[in-house]
């Protein structure tokens, strides 16, 4: 691609800053030494060669081993790149929005973002990456989704430079980061299941862990046990191995009747139950 636009008089220009970047990195040199002696670049320009640096860099940095990986993120941040700039203010706004959870940055989520900023810096008008057309995730998990738009809008008020990015593409790319920080499910409504069964506190026990762990990704699932009458009067399904009439009569919305011996059947019913009620 670089022979090809040298050819037809295509010239590649990188921006003052990053020629800044580039004078003070230990990689840079490397890279154009040992391209410089292959004979195809021989009439490639440095510029040219800035550029690929720089677009592998962005596109590729989650291959590098962790060490190489270290050394570009700390030679962003002692020329204070705007990517990195843009990266540490997507980190500090995540833990402003989302204060009510514990986050946990690895190096994967800073070269993750960096890579991402990276990319957009050098060639703005093209996609990052293919962006599904149909977009579920706003429908599947409107909380999450909501508390996202708004670092986008607050990071594009105090950064001029996030303007340059596709809203789209800045959606899609930070919720793929961020949901492996937090788990949307944890910010979308919490539903109360109770269990009023005829279970020994053992198999209750089991089956609540069951109905966590099948519900784990889809609902914000909170499992309670009828041992107060505020159990199942707060509750949003009640799940019971027989009907009182009286008990049906006051909760029937709420009770969803299940067989003892039928677990896979219960949690079908109960996943047709909570779609049907719109939670």
């Amino acid at each position: 691609m670089s022979l090809w636009r040298f050819l037809n008089g295509k010239v590649i220009k990188i921006k003052n800053e990053w020629h800044e970047y580039l004078s003070q990195s230990y990689y840079f040199p490397v890279f154009y030494q040992t391209f410089y002696l292959s004979k195809p670049t021989n009439s490639i320009s440095r510029d040219e060669l800035a550029f690929l640096f720089l677009i592998i860099q962005a596109k590729y940095l989650s291959y590098f081993s962790l060490h190489r990986q270290s050394g570009f993120i700390h030679e962003h941040y002692c020329n204070k790149t705007s990517c990195y700039a843009k990266t540490l203010a997507a980190v500090n706004k995540f833990k402003q929005v989302f204060w009510e959870h514990s986050i946990n940055y690895s190096k994967e989520t800073v070269v993750a973002l960096l890579g991402f900023h990276l990319y957009h810096e050098i060639v703005i008008e093209i996609l990052f990456e293919q962006i599904p057309k149909q977009l579920k995730m706003k429908e599947q998990y409107p909380n999450f989704s909501r508390k996202l738009e708004k670092c986008l809008y607050e990071l594009k008020i105090e950064r001029n430079d996030y303007k340059q990015i596709s809203e789209k593409s800045l959606f899609y790319r930070y919720f793929l980061i961020l949901s492996s920080l937090i788990s949307p499910v944890l910010c979308e409504r919490k539903i109360f299941i109770c269990l009023m069964t005829d279970f020994p506190l053992e198999k209750e026990v089991a089956l609540g862990k069951r109905i966590y762990r099948f519900f784990a990704n889809t609902y914000n699932i909170e499992v309670i046990y009828a041992r107060r009458i505020s159990s199942f009067i707060y509750s949003d399904i009640i799940l019971v191995t027989r009907i009182d009439p009286v008990f049906y009569k006051e909760h029937a919305t709420k009770i969803l009747l299940i067989e003892a011996d039928e677990p896979n059947t219960m949690l079908e019913d109960l996943e047709e139950f909570l779609s049907k009620t719109n939670y």
